[in-house]
């Protein structure tokens, strides 16, 4: 149950009042929707849904959290991708999930040597859209994988043009992606007990793995996937992360955490970080959880403070030393906390940017 899908029932409200700009660009309230950290300079990519229906933005920050750009992006602009070898540009890809049952999804790229961002990349080269929701992508060996949730599909591109190579259909609501291998990937899946399993040289659905459960971010650490279990078939909060053995693709291990595991991150340490929402009707706290990936053991739970934190979007640079999440704005926190901040890194509250035209 991510934000796109309960758009609908969300209530944002914000009283801002300001002038305009002497070059009259239209001004509207922020809310931040995802998140990226630049891996070489850390440079943090905020993406601004602003209502869910026109246009959102790409705010990219230092990272010492100053506003150093901003530009129009797609509808509910979502995940962030970084790459150094598109068009022999380092960027970073955005999706743009769009309206859930509008089939106007899109995706975008921001490229650093132009400072610009283009969009409707998929659709401009391939003269149709991209579907409905896309949610996740896969960046391997020569070829790109685009996971379009509502549409049941994953669109393979070619990584420099970007032309469509064949569109892989048969899932059931594919939520994330991840290599096993330069053979093999996993796709998750919110609506079935199963992971396909992702013949990535023939590009075929080549297996599923079956959890018991659905399933929502994954990680790889070694030999081990790590899948957690966000929300059960019958819409109540999940609770488990699922370990599966990568060489077998048989699950091994599972792991009691809190309510909706929904972003997942490995440190320097090799230490699994598990972001629990704690539930979208607030019934229970939100925690950080530490997992050590050699036993599979909890080692630390940081409870978030007040039972309305709802935080989410989990991250962490490229040291993997410091953990990022959207909680009011961007919050960071040290991997040897012991206890979640009272202080927000980037505030999205009360904020009025100026839309780029």
């Amino acid at each position: 149950m991510k934000k796109t899908f309960f758009a609908l029932t969300l209530i944002f409200v914000s009283l801002v009042s300001c002038k305009k700009e002497q070059n009259d660009q239209p001004t509207s309230p922020s809310y931040f929707y995802n998140l990226g950290i630049n891996p070489v300079n850390g440079d943090i990519f905020v993406t601004d849904a602003i209502d869910y229906q026109q246009k959102g933005r790409l705010l990219i920050f230092n990272n010492k959290g100053k506003l150093s750009s901003e530009m129009v992006a797609g509808i509910i602009p979502g995940k962030l991708y970084f790459t150094t070898s598109f068009l022999s540009e380092n960027g970073v890809f955005l999706i743009n999930e769009g309206n859930f049952g509008k089939g106007n999804g899109s995706l975008s790229f921001y490229s650093y040597g132009s400072a610009k961002i283009s969009n409707n990349l998929f659709e401009e080269t391939n003269r149709r859209p991209l579907g409905d929701t896309p949610f996740s992508m896969l960046i391997s060996g020569d070829k790109i994988y685009i996971v379009v949730n509502n549409s049941d599909k994953i669109e393979v591109v070619e990584r420099e043009s970007l032309k469509s190579i064949t569109t892989i259909t048969g899932f059931n609501s594919p939520r994330d992606i991840a290599a096993i291998s330069n053979k093999k990937a996993y796709v998750t899946s919110m609506y079935s007990d199963d992971v396909a399993i992702l013949d990535i040289e023939n590009d075929i659905i080549s297996g599923h793995i079956n959890l018991r459960r659905t399933s929502e971010a994954i990680v790889v650490k070694d030999k081990k996937a790590y899948i957690a279990n966000y929300v059960n078939s019958d819409w109540t909060a999940g609770n488990m992360i699922m370990v599966v053995n990568t060489e077998t693709d048989k699950v091994i291990d599972s792991i009691a955490v809190a309510r909706e595991p929904e972003s997942m991150v490995i440190d320097k340490n090799n230490t699994l970080w598990v972001l629990c929402n704690g539930g979208y009707q607030r019934e229970y706290n939100a925690e950080l959880i530490a997992i050590n990936t050699t036993s599979n053991e909890i080692i630390k739970r940081l409870i978030f403070p007040s039972i309305e934190d709802s935080p989410e979007r989990l991250r962490i640079d490229g040291t993997g030393s410091t953990l990022y999440y959207l909680e009011a704005g961007v919050r960071k926190l040290d991997i040897n906390a012991n206890e979640i901040p009272s202080d927000i890194f980037i505030s999205s509250a009360g904020n009025v940017f100026i839309t780029s035209k």
